[in-house]
């Protein structure tokens, strides 16, 4: 065999925007198999114990309000054992937060519905008492959250044409360059969920 070409493209994947509670429903699916019901059962638990903002949104938006005073949810998932050294690590670059937060993506006055998107409160866990499940969805926010401030996961992707005789074939290939925010999803980093 001989190969004929190569050609390789760096691709880039940024964080995806925060949650509404279609997308939390999505994702608690694809993870933990709960039904949507299930998801907005464990949501309003959350909402109820004032460890996350307002769960039935179909907004993926802050508010700019909202985003100057971001720092103090992210103190809130510091202070949550699974994620203290990722927070803390973003929280030390106070520049890159507000540069993030002034990002369409994320904040938007003009894309908001009656509520913003799914998000941490300030109120930390402390000694609240969650049952596995509302950990698990616990958790699947903060990822989200802290997911924004992170890089994004860069990867080569590559296509190899090979000529065997007569026939030609092709082979395609990915190198991850940086896992990025996909850190978080690694399933040894999931903590308390696993």
């Amino acid at each position: 065999a001989k190969v004929v070409n190569i050609d390789t493209e760096q691709k880039t994947i940024y964080a995806p925007p925060l949650h509404s509670l279609l997308e939390l429903q999505k994702e608690a699916n694809k993870f933990y198999g709960f039904t949507s019901q299930q998801t907005l059962k464990i949501a309003q638990s959350l909402y109820e114990k004032k460890l996350i903002t307002y769960p039935r949104t179909e907004s993926k938006h802050l508010p700019t309000e909202f985003a100057r005073q971001i720092s103090s949810n992210l103190s809130a998932i510091a202070a949550y054992e699974p994620f203290t050294e990722v927070a803390n690590g973003i929280l030390q670059n106070r520049e890159h937060i507000q540069k993030t937060m002034r990002q369409k993506k994320y904040v938007d006055d003009k894309k908001l519905t009656d509520h913003h998107a799914i998000t941490v409160t300030e109120q930390s866990i402390g000694r609240k008492k969650l049952s596995h499940e509302e950990k698990k969805v616990y958790e699947l926010i903060c990822k989200r959250l802290l997911a924004i401030f992170m890089p994004p996961y860069v990867y080569d992707k590559t296509a190899m044409y090979v000529k065997s005789g007569e026939h030609y074939f092709k082979a395609n290939g990915q190198m991850v360059i940086d896992k990025g925010f996909t850190v978080l999803y690694e399933t040894k980093k999931q903590g308390a969920a696993t």
